[in-house]
């Protein structure tokens, strides 16, 4: 019997950036990134020896990104190490996350679920594409109401909870948001009421103070690290089909035991046929993650690398937040970590713009890289003065 071709396998090592757990709204570090290499086995041993050779040139033990690209010399080598791993035919992979945009998501996940809310039947589970506009209004419009939940989202509380709801039902009363977004508002604000009904905001608490993942506690799923790792496991099946990948994430005591939990369900789930809200066929196919592990980062050259691309992005992401240029640094940064996934998404070819913010971040994010790339790759020569 002849047997059929074998799955790629793959290491992922990956890491994480501007991580501030349930505190969504930490003015020093205003986007979340996940980011890291996906490594063909037969090409990883020469892609490791590539990355020690480099980190040798610097005095410190270990790549750190943080400290690297505060630097002087420290973006040029980091972007030989982004540039060594696209040689050696790696991945570079990455999440952003605006956390503005995703307090204002959590607040609609919270009190606008029609499993929880009657008032809310309107908006179904399932419309993740209305759901991300609504949350990019709420932080657009009423900033100040979406951070009064913030300062309390930590403790779910009847009364704090209420409160702010009822700040933010307040704040969409305004004429002026009525007047830019119509019925939407006055759907919404009634939607808002109706869970502060006191049943039902007290199962909206008692459901939030409980978690299934992880080893229960609250933190482990509520925190912003895990719907971005969910979401970057999901994004890189887009990319990456039939493979087998085991997954390499730096030592995280705080979410350990979720990350672990989710990269086994994904590998139990085989290959889906879904939709999404436009109507758009979409494969999932997450039974390609085989294993999930943790490990110190000062003895892996792999997740040193993750770190280094991490902090790379996140220096990309935190200009595009800003809604600042990138300085000429930052350019070869921005070309060899975001160049690939801005290319598929500033074409089309992409289905959905790899990244949790509003329309607008996720646009200037892989805008900046795109420019970013067709300057650092000019067949002119203009991009090989790095």
């Amino acid at each position: 019997m002849t047997k059929g071709p074998q799955p790629k396998e793959f290491s992922l090592y990956c890491d994480e950036a501007g991580n501030s757990g349930l505190s969504y709204l930490d003015p020093a570090q205003p986007v979340h990134v996940i980011a890291g290499w996906v490594v063909p086995t037969e090409r990883e041993e020469q892609w490791a020896a590539e990355i020690t050779a480099l980190r040798d040139q610097q005095s410190a033990p270990e790549l750190h990104g943080v400290k690297l690209l505060k630097t002087r010399r420290g973006p040029a080598l980091a972007a030989k190490i982004l540039e060594a791993g696209l040689r050696n035919g790696c991945l570079p992979t990455s999440l952003v996350a605006f956390k503005g945009h995703c307090l204002a998501l959590r607040v609609v996940e919270t009190f606008l679920d029609p499993a929880s809310n009657p008032g809310a039947a309107w908006l179904p589970a399932g419309a993740n594409q209305t759901r991300r506009e609504i949350a990019t209004m709420l932080w657009q419009e009423v900033p100040d109401a979406i951070r009064e939940f913030g300062a309390c989202f930590k403790r779910p509380e009847t009364a704090t909870w209420s409160a702010a709801v009822t700040a933010i039902a307040d704040a969409l009363d305004m004429g002026h948001v009525a007047a830019r977004h119509g019925t939407l508002v006055s759907i919404l604000g009634k939607s808002l009421r109706q869970s502060l009904v006191p049943a039902i905001m007290d199962d909206i608490v008692e459901e939030e103070a409980r978690s299934v993942w992880g080893t229960g506690k609250r933190h482990e799923a509520m925190s912003l690290n895990f719907p971005v790792f969910l979401n970057f496991m999901r994004n890189l099946d887009m990319l990456v089909h039939g493979a087998q990948i085991d997954v390499i994430h730096d030592e995280t005591l705080q979410f350990e035991a979720a990350f672990r939990q989710a990269v086994q369900l994904f590998g139990q789930i085989g290959a889906v046929d879904v939709r999404t809200e436009d109507g758009t066929p979409w494969r999932l196919s997450p039974g390609s993650y085989r294993s999930f592990t943790t490990l110190d980062s000062k003895n892996v050259i792999g997740l040193q690398a993750a770190d280094i691309m991490a902090a790379s992005v996140y220096k990309v992401a935190k200009r595009a937040h800003d809604d600042e240029p990138l300085s000429d640094d930052e350019v070869p940064l921005a070309a060899l970590a975001l160049g690939h996934e801005a290319a598929f998404t500033m074409t089309g070819d992409f289905p959905r713009a790899p990244g949790m913010g509003s329309e607008a971040e996720l646009a200037r994010l892989h805008g900046s890289a795109f420019r970013a790339a067709q300057r650092y790759y000019d067949t002119s020569g203009a991009g090989d003065q790095r």
